[in-house]
């Protein structure tokens, strides 16, 4: 999905509005929420650090994920830096950015060798060889070919 935080001033100008909309149907972006906060507040916490600056944003009704919260802090603290007075806009799209750490994630792991994985699967070369040996034992195999008794014959209700 994709994402628009805007961060903005208020109507009045004690308040700091965050928006966020969303890419709900492919073309149609709509506005989902809007908090108000009070603008002093979310400035102290900025001249703290990120930590303070999500503590002051996050609500019980406004949560974004830490994907998301992070790059809302620093956008939120670049919206103070720089007066305060132009909107900030933050665009998130949860597959590039889900994709991009799954390629992560994969790239970190290192594929299994052959012999890993024979002891993943409790398999051996050694058993591999017994097993066909006791399959030869047993005897040829079927006839390739099935005969159908003479007694059974196909209806026009089998077809």
């Amino acid at each position: 999905m994709k994402q628009k935080y805007t961060i903005s001033k208020g109507k009045n100008e004690n308040e700091l509005v965050i928006r966020e909309s969303a890419e709900l149907d492919k073309g149609i972006v709509s506005e989902i929420f809007e908090m108000t906060y009070d603008r002093e507040k979310i400035g102290a916490a900025c001249k703290k650090d990120k930590a303070a600056i999500l503590s002051a944003i996050k609500t019980s009704i406004f949560y974004p994920t830490a994907l998301c919260a992070d790059r809302l802090a620093e956008a939120v603290a670049g919206f103070y830096a720089a007066g305060g007075n132009d909107p900030v806009e933050v665009l998130f799209d949860d597959h590039e950015t889900l994709g991009a750490e799954k390629k992560a994630k994969e790239a970190e792991e290192e594929p299994a060798s052959e012999t890993e994985l024979d002891i993943l699967l409790g398999s051996s070369p050694e058993e591999e060889n017994i097993l066909e040996e006791d399959i030869k034992e047993i005897g040829p195999q079927a006839p390739s070919e099935l005969k159908v008794a003479d007694d059974d014959e196909i209806g026009e209700d089998d077809l």
